[in-house]
């Protein structure tokens, strides 16, 4: 009974943390994208200009990346599943910014940034496994 408590706990912690790495490579790349290039993001963090939004394309898909492999490593276990879940989270709130805070941006932009989602799950999940094979 106390080793599933325990993985439950792991493994809502483990959200909470892949959630937090990813919130926060986000704002730090706004922020990077604003001292870059100043004036070229919009007040709702979208890029304003290509040269920014294939700079936030691929700070975006590296924030999946590290997403995915934060989970796997602080889950206990079926990290596959925890990392598939955080993906399917990850689209639904990727498709509903495409419809409100991103309904201004190119329709490509919209487009890598949900196709290259699956991925960032795989190669995440990949990276996080073999970390985690040399640590445990």
């Amino acid at each position: 009974m106390n080793d599933l408590i325990i993985s439950i706990v792991r493994g809502v912690l483990a959200f909470v943390l892949a959630w937090a790495s990813v919130t926060i490579i986000n704002l730090t790349s706004s922020i990077v994208l604003n001292l870059v290039f100043p004036g070229v993001v919009s007040v709702s963090g979208a890029p304003l200009t290509n040269v920014e939004r294939w700079t936030d394309l691929g700070l975006l898909s590296l924030a999946g990346t590290i997403g995915v492999i934060v989970i796997v490593l602080a889950a206990r276990r079926a990290v596959w599943s925890h990392a598939v879940i955080f993906g399917a989270s990850a689209a639904v709130i990727d498709i509903i910014a495409c419809f409100t805070i991103l309904s201004d941006q190119p329709w490509w932009y919209k487009l890598i940034m949900l196709t290259t989602l699956p991925l960032q799950i795989f190669f995440g999940a990949i990276i996080g496994t073999r970390i985690r094979g040399r640590r445990w």
